[in-house]
């Protein structure tokens, strides 16, 4: 049989393997996606700018508008809900209109605002693109979801460190933000008690999560000695409740 496969303009389409490989134009032509899915990303910061991400961004209506008398943070005067310093949607976090960053406790995700020059500024970037890069835009690459949109959510620094505290708060912020899926291109070798709780509360509300299975596969960095062959797959990607995505 034959059948026709989707296809967009971004040039960097026809040349990725990893759509070729996944044949993701078949699945284009069951469907695109949906821009009421939301894909948290749970990383380090990213290029808010991107030409391939700047329309993508996930954003909080009860952060954005001019505050009105009534309001929960009137003060008397109209103010921006984006920059008004106060909690408008009485959710926990302040001004978060646009993704939250749990490491340095601000709504502020954008890459580099610490160490520009950091081992971890482009990853972040790089998982959003994968995901939900701009379709038919003329540029760059696509995302397999040519709809969703992407909830950016910063758990390492620039340079590449990140904790269980933070990763627990962010799963826990989308699962009570709108989240529909949770990404996790993380890993740890070690079994997390606290993560694994908070990925049971994301699956209870219906959340799916979603995790990278590792770089383990060639035994080949530090991380890697203590896991079990074949695979030496790291957690969270072992706990049963996540979906464990690895490389065709």
């Amino acid at each position: 049989p034959y059948y026709l496969m989707a296809s967009t303009n971004d040039p960097g389409f026809s040349s990725n393997w990893a759509h070729t490989a996944s044949q993701t134009g078949r699945g284009w032509d069951l469907t695109t996606g949906s821009s009421s899915v939301v894909v948290a990303v749970i990383d380090t910061g990213c290029e808010l700018n991107h030409e391939d991400l700047i329309g993508k961004w996930a954003e909080n209506a009860g952060e954005k508008g001019t505050t009105a008398s009534g309001d929960r943070c009137w003060t008397g005067t109209p103010a921006n809900k984006k920059t008004n310093n106060c909690d408008d949607d009485n959710n926990g976090y302040v001004d978060d209109w646009r993704g939250y960053d749990f490491v340095n406790d601000d709504n502020s995700v954008q890459a580099g605002e610490t160490n520009p020059d950091g081992d971890s500024t482009q990853h972040g970037s790089m998982v959003a693109g994968v995901i939900g890069a701009i379709a038919n835009n003329g540029k760059g690459g696509v995302g397999v979801d040519q709809q969703a949109k992407i909830m950016p959510l910063q758990v390492f620094d620039d340079d590449g460190n990140a904790s269980t505290s933070y990763i627990v708060e962010a799963i826990d912020y989308a699962t009570n933000n709108g989240a529909k899926v949770i990404n996790l291109s993380l890993g740890t070798n070690v079994y997390d008690a606290p993560l694994r709780a908070a990925i049971g509360r994301a699956r209870a509300a219906n959340v799916l999560v979603v995790a990278a299975s590792g770089n383990c596969a060639l035994n080949d960095q530090l991380i890697c000695n203590a896991l079990a062959a074949p695979g030496r797959m790291t957690w969270p990607a072992l706990y049963p409740e996540v979906l464990a995505v690895g490389a065709t």
